[in-house]
């Protein structure tokens, strides 16, 4: 058998499973990043089934040698449709109009058709073509000498995640119970994830409704031009932990954050201890998160006393709950499958309310005095329906932000149960703004969607910050880097800012330091403060 024939069996193997490899083998590896569980019969699971092809594919292809000259065969014109196939499985998330087409079976047709007249009429000409996809098949079977070896690895060495890490980790009562600002000021971030300033406030679309919103608005510090840290979830959150830009961020194999800090070279693993939530233990604070996307029990231990994290969990038709052999059947088997698939949707409002669950209980327990909850609306997709006040699975960015306005009125009621309410500082943010391109590129937009956008992306992420007693409204209209939010809440966990004129004069420093600029630095409303 011919090293070539191989090569090109291995090819085939590639182009086959890349759909499904591709996040594990990624240098980013988001795949382990964003999974709760170990991905040990996913990984092997992948590996037989690269193998089993690209066997099949060699002992194909050796058959049809051994019959005479394969590159007039028919076969290629059968072989490169089903490699063509392999198209809307690797863009399975996207709505393109493009991609729907190759679910309607025209495009498969269309290259069967000129295929079989290409063979028919001109023969020279299909030969040709058929030796120059053999010869690109093989080019890509070259990269079964790392795939390989690389999954191997992987296999070998995915350790099975602890669930305390990877999930939830449980009050530590004792370290609750001693700690010296149990009955002080406590503190309570939320983070809602792509909240839009533009579309919450400025450009709001007609006959949404935000009360809670707007409530907490008449009573805290608005920035109304804040500059974003990150486009991304993964970078922007880490930025405003950190304090520092995070430029790009990829994951170990065992699911920790590797991050490129701007300004700086090389990457380095995320150091919980350089975070916020390091400060607030160096400074006696106790410290709680919910949150999603993130595998924050992950990457921040030892400095949590409570910790619970949830994603959208999904390795497209793998399932990191299922043994290796029925991961290697999935491809094969997934389409035969009576049972419906979970939808987008479903996994977004599972999130939701587990978040939502453990939020609520987090701000219950008043042990906990630096509480940090990161929500999953507003992002995409629609999970609710504004007009009748129930989940779905559909709906539009503008339902979801009805709906991040039901939640925060929820989380804010919990708050106000507390006996601490009227000592608690609440910081309500977002991590990015709505992406308005990046969503109408991938999924397209509904027509609600693109007249609330107005065609345009505002890149102004949500920032409030409400103080015990507060009772007037303070526009800071003052370019904010939002990264600096970082500062603010350091000099909060000193006990350096603890109410509005302490926010103010910290500004107030922060611009004077800054370069000239800007002919005035105002907080618009400090002085007429709206009642």
């Amino acid at each position: 058998m011919k090293a070539r024939t191989i090569l090109t069996g291995c090819g085939v193997g590639v182009v086959a499973t890349i759909p499904y490899m591709s996040p594990l083998l990624s240098p980013y590896r988001f795949a382990f990043y964003h999974s709760l569980h170990s991905l040990s019969s996913v990984i092997w699971g992948a590996l037989i089934d690269f193998i089993v092809i690209s066997v099949l594919a060699t002992v194909f292809f050796f058959y049809f040698e051994k019959r005479g000259n394969i590159y007039r065969s028919l076969i290629w014109v059968l072989v490169a449709a089903r490699l063509v196939a392999e198209i809307p499985q690797v863009h399975s998330s996207t709505l393109w109009s493009a991609l729907r087409l190759w679910h309607s079976g025209v495009p498969l047709g269309l290259i069967l058709l000129a295929g079989f007249a290409l063979w028919r009429l001109l023969p020279r000409t299909y030969e040709a073509m058929a030796k120059g996809f053999a010869i690109l098949l093989a080019l890509a079977g070259l990269s079964a000498l790392w795939i390989v070896p690389e999954l191997l690895y992987l296999g070998l060495r995915h350790k099975a995640v602890d669930p305390v890490l990877a999930h939830s980790l449980p009050t530590d009562d004792r370290a609750a119970e001693s700690a010296s600002l149990e009955h002080g000021p406590r503190i309570v971030w939320l983070v809602f994830d792509e909240l839009s300033y533009d579309q919450t406030f400025e450009h709001r679309f007609p006959g949404l409704a935000m009360p809670a919103f707007d409530r907490l608005r008449g009573k805290s510090f608005l920035f109304q031009d804040v500059q974003p840290a990150g486009y991304y979830t993964e970078r922007a959150v880490p930025s405003l932990l950190l304090g520092q830009v995070v430029d790009d961020i990829r994951s170990d194999p065992d699911g920790r954050a590797v991050l490129k800090l701007s300004g700086q070279k090389g990457w380095s693993v995320l150091d919980p201890q350089a975070t916020l939530f390091g400060d607030a233990k160096r400074n006696g604070w106790t410290s709680g998160l919910v949150g999603w996307w993130n595998p924050y029990c992950r990457i921040l231990p030892d400095t949590l006393e409570s910790c619970y994290w949830s994603t959208d969990e999904s390795n497209g038709i793998f399932s990191t709950e299922n043994s290796v052999l029925e991961n290697a059947t999935a491809p094969f088997l997934s389409k035969m499958r009576k049972t419906a698939a979970i939808t987008v949707e479903q996994k977004h409002r599972a999130s939701l309310q587990a978040i939502m669950q453990q939020g609520r209980a987090l701000i219950a327990d008043e042990k906990i005095r630096f509480v940090f909850i990161h929500l999953p609306v507003p992002h995409p997709p629609g999970i609710y329906d504004r007009s009748t006040g129930k989940m779905r699975d559909a709906g539009t960015y503008i339902d979801n932000l009805a709906l991040a306005d039901r939640s925060l009125e929820e989380l804010i009621s919990s708050l106000n149960a507390t006996a601490s309410a009227g000592n608690t500082t609440l910081i309500v943010s977002s991590d990015h703004s709505w992406r308005v391109p990046m969503w109408r590129s991938i999924a397209g937009l509904s027509a609600e969607e693109e007249a609330a956008s107005q065609g345009r992306f505002d890149p102004r992420p949500m920032l409030m910050i409400h103080f015990p007693q507060e009772t007037h409204e303070v526009d800071v209209s003052q370019p904010f880097a939002q990264v600096a939010l970082h500062g603010i809440i350091v000099s909060m966990l000193q006990r350096h800012i603890e109410s509005a004129p302490g926010l103010e004069a910290w500004l107030q420093a922060q611009w004077t330091q800054e370069p000239k600029t800007h002919k005035k630095n105002t907080l618009v409303g400090a002085a007429t403060a709206k009642q």
